[in-house]
């Protein structure tokens, strides 16, 4: 549970009202189908998980000089800055997806798991024109 402070709670309220506004408006002006939310409650609810996903991002942990989330999406305008282990562990995720997705598209390809190579075997062979039957189709069309 937050503790608001007063300006928190009148924000809050106000959030509330832009919400049902902007969840609730009958036509699709805002990329949402018509009337997407319109239970006051659920208004509640979402601005409170809003107000929950903000205050946790930016929010630092006690004693720490750093947020719940690891100053992760970095927002200069609360003084969030991307921590060091922040940047490293997303650059090693990054590397092992992509290292993943190489290794996997190599074996499939080294070991014809799905068939990539069952064309390699296919030949072509072409017959002079003329050996080869015209259908009527074709003769009628060969004018053009």
């Amino acid at each position: 549970m937050l503790n608001y402070s007063a300006a928190q709670a009148e924000a809050f309220e106000k959030l509330q009202i832009y919400y049902a506004d902007f969840f609730g408006t009958p036509t699709t002006k805002y990329g949402l189908r018509p009337s997407a939310i319109t239970d006051p409650q659920q208004i509640k609810q979402l601005t409170a998980f809003f107000s929950w996903s903000a205050w946790v991002g930016s929010a630092r942990r006690p004693n720490l000089a750093f947020s719940y989330t690891n100053n992760w999406p970095p927002e200069p305008l609360v003084a969030n800055y991307a921590t060091a282990d922040a940047i490293v562990w997303s650059v090693l995720s990054l590397i092992a997806l992509l290292g993943g997705i190489g290794l996997l598209l190599a074996a499939f390809g080294r070991w014809n798991f799905l068939g990539w190579h069952g064309r390699e075997g296919q030949s072509v062979s072409f017959r002079p024109p003329d050996e080869v039957a015209l259908t009527p189709a074709q003769r009628s069309c060969a004018w053009f």
